[in-house]
């Protein structure tokens, strides 16, 4: 799951002040095909996760990298039930059969979905001894299960998607408990992250006393 394109579109869109339809029609086009294609459910911890999709089979991978689509989703059913979001379908042949329709249900499943989204993140910092995320975690969709992935992928690169959606989440909703999950990670940082001068990575978030990589990333 790349990130930062699909969310520069709907930024674009309200940074312009919703002036480009075309940015805000491209953007809602893919989070829906997003949703609908590669999201995923897990009912019994009240979770959802993008799925890595290849060759039209789900891979039950989350990378880091996709938590940003939590705080994009629900950025985008905040703003999906304006009056301005009205698309017009217009059918051939003549003369046109033209259906009005309005996005109206984006403000509560893709609020639900960003919902879903900020809590397994947060439990991909949870789940690990150290109280910080890999990069990825693989999902057993039958037990609900999240599984460290092996090898260099379980390191902490000091990546900014989750805070910013537990951000998004707490601006949007009110709900206290995305503070203390922000609350939770920044002490992890704190606790194994900081050095003499700023702060540095981790090799492996699955031990207590993970060593640290020594290296700053600029996005931090």
């Amino acid at each position: 799951m790349g990130d930062s394109y699909f969310e520069y579109l709907l930024k674009l869109w309200l940074l312009f002040g919703k002036t480009t339809t075309l940015y805000r029609d491209m953007y809602y086009e893919s989070a829906e095909a997003i949703y609908n294609i590669m999201g995923q459910k897990l009912p019994k911890k009240d979770m959802f996760y993008i799925a890595e999709y290849n060759n039209g089979k789900k891979i039950h991978k989350h990378d880091h990298l996709a938590c940003f689509t939590g705080g994009m989703l629900a950025l985008g059913a905040i703003h999906s039930d304006k009056p301005e979001i009205r698309y017009v379908l217009m059918i051939q042949p003549n003369p046109p059969l033209v259906i009005k329709f309005r996005w109206n249900f984006y403000r509560k499943t893709h609020l639900e979905a960003g919902a879903g989204i900020a809590k397994f993140c947060y439990e991909m910092y949870r789940g690990m001894a150290s109280g910080l995320s890999p990069e990825y975690v693989n999902v057993d969709v039958n037990s609900e299960a999240l599984n460290a992935p092996m090898g260099d992928a379980r390191a902490y690169i000091m990546r900014p998607e989750t805070v910013e959606t537990l951000f998004y989440m707490w601006r949007f909703t009110g709900e206290q408990k995305y503070r203390d999950w922000g609350w939770e990670i920044f002490e992890a940082i704190e606790k194994h992250c900081k050095a003499s001068e700023g702060y540095t990575g981790l090799r492996d978030v699955t031990t207590t006393h993970p060593m640290k990589d020594d290296m700053q990333q600029s996005f931090f």
